[in-house]
């Protein structure tokens, strides 16, 4: 990672070993192709990296996760929660990892380096099975996904000037 904040930070993040829980990592390739040249952007694979991802989470302005996300919807169902919404403690647990990634946020805003504006996108996953394949639903959910990133990257670029 460089040494200057960048202004937006993408990062897909899931367990590519249990289908769709891998989602948000399978999306970051197209992603990295359609804002690989963007200097304002920062595409990146967060896996199951928990507190590894913490540097990500505190030298952006503006982070939009992508992840499964197990809100007991129909499979495939386009779920957005932002700010405030997005689970930090223990409490909640949204995905198979999510612990991990709650306590970066957490830790993150204890040590007062939260981002400014925080998203998180994902979709009720088709299958958690293990296998390392993304579901072919969950990857035409995906296609939707990425529209909604691009739609996200723009608004914060507009609001910037």
């Amino acid at each position: 990672m460089n040494n200057s904040p960048s202004k937006i930070t993408i990062l897909g993040i899931g367990n590519t070993l249990y289908s769709d829980e891998g989602i948000g990592v399978y999306c970051i390739p197209f992603l990295q192709q359609i804002f690989g040249e963007c200097e304002d952007v920062l595409v990146e694979d967060g896996s199951t990296d928990g507190m590894k991802l913490l540097t990500f989470v505190e030298e952006t302005e503006n982070l939009l996760i992508i992840d499964a996300i197990n809100a007991g919807k129909e499979p495939g169902t386009f779920i957005r929660i932002e700010g405030e919404e997005i689970p930090k403690y223990f409490g909640v647990k949204m995905s198979i990892h999510q612990m991990g990634f709650a306590e970066v946020l957490a830790a993150a805003q204890f040590r007062d380096k939260y981002p400014k504006n925080i998203i998180m996108i994902g979709m009720q996953p088709y299958s958690l099975a293990l296998c390392p394949e993304v579901t072919d639903q969950g990857k035409e959910t995906a296609k939707l996904l990425i529209e909604e990133v691009k739609k996200i990257v723009e608004s914060w670029r507009s609001n910037e000037s």
